[in-house]
């Protein structure tokens, strides 16, 4: 059973990283704009090794502090509804952040996060890291639920690099 839940944890980093990649190839996004990472609509049902996650860009509005303007635009949810879906439950909210001087970014959620668990655990968090690891001197993002610990063990400092290309025998993955 835990090997199972290993090779899904695998598949879901290695969908995430694919999907890191195809910000590269995408061309230059519209000036000011962030890509804002939302899990991919499965409704239709995915394709295996299609991405997990995927972006949109955003141009946030200006006067705006940025780590709670593009939390708020995560937690609204996609514009592009059909290709694009929220990860997070209906009611989360930051409850607070706090850059640290060493690169950190410390987000505090609300309640309703703690319901997450899973695949659907690792995508919000992934959601959250690759959307606010673009800001500058964003280095990594830890989270916590009303001050405390993710719940199931999950690592609560995640940065763009922790999602590792590995196969389920431990072999590299080329893409």
């Amino acid at each position: 059973m835990k090997r199972g839940k290993i090779a899904a944890l695998l598949c879901a980093l290695l969908l995430i990283l694919s999907s890191c990649l195809f910000i590269q190839d995408s061309g230059q996004p519209p000036e000011g704009a962030y890509a804002l990472y939302f899990a991919v609509n499965d409704s239709e049902g995915q394709a295996a090794g299609d991405a997990a996650v995927d972006f949109e860009y955003r141009v946030l509005p200006e006067g705006q502090e940025l780590v709670p303007a593009l939390v708020d635009a995560l937690l609204s949810g996609p514009v592009e509804t059909e290709r694009l879906t929220s990860p997070f439950p209906a009611s989360v909210r930051l409850r607070s952040w706090e850059r640290t001087e060493d690169g950190g970014l410390h987000l505090d959620m609300t309640e309703r996060y703690s319901e997450l668990s899973g695949i659907s655990l690792t995508i919000a968090n992934y959601c959250l890291t690759l959307t606010l690891c673009q800001l500058e001197g964003v280095e990594y993002v830890h989270i916590t639920v009303m001050g405390e610990a993710l719940p199931f063990g999950q690592t609560e400092t995640l940065t763009g690099a922790d999602a590792l290309l590995s196969g389920a025998e431990e072999q590299p993955v080329t893409v």
